[in-house]
Parts: C-alpha cells; sequence; structure tokens
C-alpha cells in the first residue's frame, strides 16, 4: 500500500505554505489524486522548498521544468535533481555532471572567494 498524504501533511513536511501547495498543483508541480499526494508529490514538494530558499522563484522553477519536459518528456519532477545556478537558474543534476534546463552541460566553476590562489 502506498502512503498518501493530504495537502496539510505535505506543507507541513516540506515547509510550504497550504498556499504555495495549492499554487504548485494549479501549475501542474503536484498531482494530487483523490485530493491526497503521494511520496513523489513530497518529494518534488521538498526540492520546489528547497529552490525557494535559495532565491529561486517559482516562474523560473516552471520555466525550467517545462524546458526538461521538452527534451524529457517522460521525466517526473521528483526524479530530478535541481540545484540553483547563477543568476537564479536552475541546473539539473544528472550522472554525468549538471545541465541547465535546455540539456547542455555546465562546467562547474569555483567562485573568487572561494579560490586559494595558488598557480600551478
Amino acid at each position: 500500500m502506498h502512503r498518501t498524504y493530504s495537502a496539510d501533511q505535505i506543507a507541513k513536511l516540506s515547509k510550504l505554505s497550504n498556499g504555495a501547495i495549492d499554487e504548485l498543483v494549479r501549475f501542474g508541480l503536484l498531482d494530487p489524486r483523490g485530493g491526497l499526494f503521494g511520496f513523489r508529490d513530497l518529494a518534488s514538494a521538498r526540492q520546489i522548498s528547497k529552490l525557494f530558499a535559495d532565491g529561486i522563484v517559482l516562474s523560473e522553477i516552471i520555466r525550467s521544468v517545462k524546458e526538461v519536459r521538452q527534451w524529457l518528456p517522460q521525466t517526473d519532477l521528483s526524479n530530478l535533481r535541481l540545484h540553483p545556478a547563477a543568476y537564479h537558474g536552475v541546473e539539473i543534476e544528472q550522472p554525468e555532471g549538471r545541465t541547465d534546463e535546455r540539456g547542455q552541460f555546465v562546467l562547474p566553476v569555483t567562485p573568487p572567494e572561494q579560490q586559494c590562489g595558488c598557480f600551478i
């Protein structure tokens, strides 16, 4: 039997407001069945909550997920590992490295404050 969650439980476990949960449902990022959410919805809500905490706005998340679905149509948000990127963008964790929402691989760049200043 699969565990299900109410909107209140999803909100509490993901640290999102009930209003945010309603918006995520409205925009197709969460998919309740019979008014209840599954574990995938919980995983998606937690990921979105982390992106919000990192300053990524809902419109950017929606745009990024829409673009990812163009090149990975069967992908569910809960199966993606999303990370904040430069300029409030989103990167997707893949086995081969990180890509942007269009599937283009990105190179990691160390911020200047983290560089050691060493030359080889």
